[in-house]
């Protein structure tokens, strides 16, 4: 009687744990029962009084032994070798015997992780997506692609650091200051030679924490970036081969340049207007000069399309305009304001001046 009270509580501890898997057969998936004990060997042949297919873990090695044959005397016990594995099925709870580990559900929606989750080096991590990438795929959408070292939004083959096909949404965009910022403006292949547009900025250090930035705004002409207009760290604008145009009206409210000349202004009797002058106001009344002021014109050559407005408000002197070196005012050397209050505007034409 004794033995027998000792073999059913053997029996029992071990059933205890019988770990519940789901088996594959010709038929489909079926929940079974694999049998295991735990011991802290591993098996021998004479260890032969369990059933097939009898699992043994070894705790000290952390190996995993089935039984194959339990022949008495010569039981056969086949080492798995465990590299990984998967859930082709349902988890079955041996508390409560219901799927999902008691959830109630029977298929699986939410995963959660607490702590940190390593991979390997070289091994990858695939949500319906191949090695090498990490994938975020509703059907036939690609919402978020990591490839390599890039990262896409919207398209499975990101060819930058990051790459968005569609519309993008920004509070603001800073660009690294290690590296001349540009914009591009692309067609949809994404190529170099397709820019259509570019803003190109360019920063210079100053000194003592400063910094100048100039812009330049471009677009392709036949294969080729070419800047059209040019802003400068002083908030100068320059339209670059192309004529200005305007449709409506133009007015300067500000900052319009102008120039009145008066003696601090004269290195000898003659001032040479500057790049920065438009407008100039020849003062003769309030200059240390007997006869004529001249005021010289720029070179012809860097100022084509350019345009001067220059008035005599003085009635002392004689005011002449006078072209750089053989460059003309018309046809002639020079041109004089006669009277107070005389006023011309002149052209440039990349060769000479002409009165309009």
């Amino acid at each position: 009687m004794k033995k027998i009270i000792l073999i059913l509580i053997v029996l029992s501890f071990c059933l205890s744990f019988a770990a519940p898997v789901r088996c594959w057969d010709d038929t489909g998936w079926d929940k079974q029962r694999v049998p295991y004990i735990r011991k802290t060997v591993a098996p021998a042949v004479t260890d032969d009084d369990f059933a097939v297919p009898y699992l043994w873990v070894d705790e000290t090695n952390d190996k995993f032994y089935l039984l194959m044959d339990n022949t008495t005397g010569a039981a056969v016990w086949q080492e798995v070798q465990y590299v990984g594995g998967s859930v082709g099925g349902d988890l079955i709870s041996d508390t409560d015997d219901t799927y999902d580990l008691g959830s109630g559900a029977y298929n699986w929606k939410d995963l959660y992780l607490s702590g940190n989750e390593t991979l390997d080096d070289d091994s990858w991590l695939g949500l319906g997506a191949a090695a090498g990438r990490i994938e975020f795929d509703d059907q036939a959408t690609d919402e978020v692609n990591i490839l390599g070292a890039n990262v896409g939004i919207g398209t499975a083959s990101p060819g930058a650091k990051l790459e968005v096909v569609g519309t993008i949404k920004s509070t603001a965009l800073t660009l690294a200051r290690s590296v001349l910022p540009s914009i591009p403006f692309r067609d949809s292949d994404g190529t170099d030679a397709d820019d259509n547009g570019q803003i190109f900025g360019d920063l210079t250090d100053t000194g003592s924490g400063t910094e100048d930035f100039d812009m330049w705004f471009r677009t392709q002409v036949a294969g080729t970036m070419t800047t059209w207009m040019y802003v400068d760290a002083d908030g100068n604008v320059e339209i670059q081969n192309h004529d200005f145009k305007i449709s409506g009206s133009f007015s300067a409210t500000s900052g319009a340049q102008y120039k009145n000349i008066s003696t601090p202004d004269l290195t000898g009797n003659s001032y040479t207007i500057a790049s920065t002058d438009y407008t100039v106001l020849v003062d003769d009344d309030d200059v240390d000069v007997t006869g004529t002021v001249v005021v010289g014109l720029p070179a012809a050559a860097s100022s084509s399309g350019r345009i001067l407005n220059i008035k005599r408000i003085g009635s002392s002197q004689t005011v002449q305009l006078d072209g750089d070196g053989a460059e003309t005012i018309d046809g002639a050397a020079t041109k004089d304001l006669l009277s107070q209050n005389d006023s011309i505007t002149i052209q440039c034409d990349g060769t000479g001046w002409f009165i309009i």
